[in-house]
């Protein structure tokens, strides 16, 4: 499969999309263009693939959870995306970037090195499915397209852990049933 190159910042919004529905299988396009792959197919291990990178991204932990990055074919880790309460933040050699929504509570997520945001994710409502746009930065072009996987990524662990909440949270007795203690 051929896949193109990472547009500049400031270019025309990415879109991340899951083509089929059935298969945890998403795209990163800009227009028709094919910029990378996510593969989601195993629950707490994904693989992210673009023109020049592939990683792998492994999830640990559940109360923090954490994201190992680690480009293929490599025993160590190259970046650790570290959870927090409402946001977290990516360790890698030299420098690290922030992932917070904004606003504070909205449904848009953003990476920001310090104040300035570099990738804003506006996720679209019913679907998975998500608009990134590659703010004005000096973002080094290296690390961009593993921030962007990443970023998405993270978005689909989100979606998966506030389906599986919801449904827990059906199986419980309202106050008004009899099995109500």
């Amino acid at each position: 499969m051929e896949f193109a190159a990472f547009p500049p910042p400031g270019a025309a919004p990415l879109l991340f999309t899951q083509p089929d529905p059935h298969k945890r299988l998403y795209e990163l396009r800009s227009g028709d263009a094919l910029l990378a792959q996510l593969d989601c197919t195993r629950p707490a291990f994904a693989t992210a693939v673009s023109r020049s990178h592939h990683w792998v991204f492994t999830r640990t932990g559940f109360l923090r959870p954490q994201v190992a990055v680690r480009a293929l074919g490599l025993p160590s880790p190259s970046a650790t995306f570290i959870s927090g309460w409402f946001s977290g933040q990516v360790s890698l050699p030299l420098r690290s970037y922030s992932f917070i929504p904004t606003p504070w509570w909205g449904r848009q997520w953003e990476w920001r090195q310090g104040r300035q945001g570099l990738i804003r994710y506006a996720p679209r409502k019913g679907k998975m499915e998500c608009a990134l746009t590659l703010l004005p930065s000096d973002l080094p072009f290296g690390d961009l397209p593993l921030l962007a996987l990443l970023g998405c990524h993270l978005l689909v662990l989100y979606a998966e852990d506030a389906a599986v909440a919801s449904l827990a949270l059906s199986f419980l007795p309202s106050p008004s049933s009899p099995y109500w203690l």
